[in-house]
Parts: structure tokens; sequence; C-alpha cells
């Protein structure tokens, strides 16, 4: 059984945030994934996903960078940080970590590498029109 002490179990808790879209409640969860273990690559993520669908796309920046900094392999936070540099308008940015993003996960493994593509597309025409 999970605990208030195990990770999983606040890792459970942010996705049943997410699926509510309670956006203050996961940062909520994912600082108590954090507190657990600052090294916590994917609690550093849960609090940029909360913050990014809050609109506070700095701060999700923020976020998304210090757990690429602990997991440099984390295809979620390198997509989402492309996603928020595209909100950002940051398209040479977005560019660059839809690219990462797709290198690291060439067999497609979460089944976004369609929409990723679609996300690099969309940011390379505008990068054309600036």
């Amino acid at each position: 059984m999970l605990g208030k002490r195990d990770r999983k179990y606040w890792r459970k808790k942010a996705l049943e945030a997410t699926k509510l879209q309670q956006w203050e409640t996961l940062f909520s969860y994912g600082q108590k994934m954090i507190e657990l273990d600052p090294n916590d690559f994917d609690g550093w993520a849960t609090k940029g996903d909360a913050q990014y669908n809050l609109g506070n796309f700095k701060l999700a920046l923020k976020f998304y960078r210090h757990s690429l900094k602990i997991n440099k392999h984390d295809i979620l936070s390198w997509q989402n940080l492309g996603h928020t540099f595209k909100n950002l308008e940051k398209y040479k940015e977005a560019i660059k970590c839809y690219n990462i993003a797709l290198d690291l996960n060439p067999l497609d493994g979460y089944h976004n590498n369609g929409k990723l593509r679609d996300s690099l597309i969309e940011c390379e025409k505008n990068l054309k029109q600036v």
C-alpha cells in the first residue's frame, strides 16, 4: 500500500489531478515529490506541467529545465519544454527541443511523434514568417 512518504503515492495523486485539470493541486503534488527527493526529475516536471496549464510559461520553463538537469533523457520534459517555447513564440528553441525528444524516442513509445512532428512543422512555418 502506498503512503504519503512514498513518491509513487504522490505521482498517482498527480495523475488524478491532471485528469481533473486541478493545476494548483498538481503543483502541490509535484512539490511533495520534490520534498521526498529533491532530485526527483518527475516532481520538477510535474510542477512544470501545472504552471504550463496555468499559463505561467516562464515559470514552466524553469521547472522543465530543472527536470532536464537531473535527467537529460526525459522525453516528456523535452517535448513539454518545446511546447512551452512554442507558446512563448520562441520557435528556434522549440524546434531544438522537439528534435531532441524525437531523437530520444525514435520508436515512438509514447505514440506522440506524429503530434511532435506537427508541432515541429508549425514552428518551422512560423519561424519562416518572422
